[in-house]
């Protein structure tokens, strides 16, 4: 689908990255949607990742308005409009990679995703989309883009990481 649309067309032209000089922060352009606008940190303050995310995004908006008068594309009923159909809605994927090698032992691998789906989380492996997850470690994320709130998807996944913790150490 996104070659037959003409997502390729002019790679690698018009791509880039802008990373900060402590790599938390990151907008990458035209790689698979528009934009995307990568906020993260050792630790467990989601808290203040959420915090830069959303100031960055509300400051692109913010001089996108004022140097063309453009803000980005939304409809009432899908939400944010994105290049990739899985990221139509709020397009915010919040994940937290962490090592759950005792849950997986007991429950396996199946048994965590179906965990996961009921909680309303993916599973992904350490290096992304479709990647092999060999080494305990897992990206835990909300599932869903759409028909939640930006705050709501966050607390799913806050909500979750904190049970699987409690799992992992029980």
């Amino acid at each position: 689908m996104q070659a037959d649309s003409g997502y390729h067309r002019w790679w690698p032209y018009g791509r880039g990255i802008y990373l900060n000089e402590e790599k938390t922060f990151a907008v990458w352009l035209n790689e698979g949607d528009h934009i995307r606008v990568i906020s993260m940190q050792q630790g467990g303050d989601v808290r203040s990742v959420f915090t830069t995310l959303v100031e960055a995004v509300n400051t692109i908006e913010k001089l996108l308005q004022q140097i063309d008068n453009r803000t980005f594309q939304t409809t009432e009923h899908l939400g944010m409009i994105t290049c990739c159909p899985t990221n139509l809605g709020t397009g915010l994927r919040g994940g937290v990679l962490i090592q759950l090698q005792k849950l997986v032992d007991k429950m396996g691998e199946e048994g965590l995703k179906k965990w996961c789906h009921e909680n309303h989380l993916q599973v992904r492996g350490l290096y992304g989309e479709h990647s092999d997850t060999t080494s305990a470690i897992y990206d835990i994320s909300n599932k869903y883009r759409i028909g939640y709130s930006e705050a709501q998807l966050v607390q799913f996944v806050i909500d979750g990481v904190n049970k699987l913790i409690e799992m992992e150490q029980n």
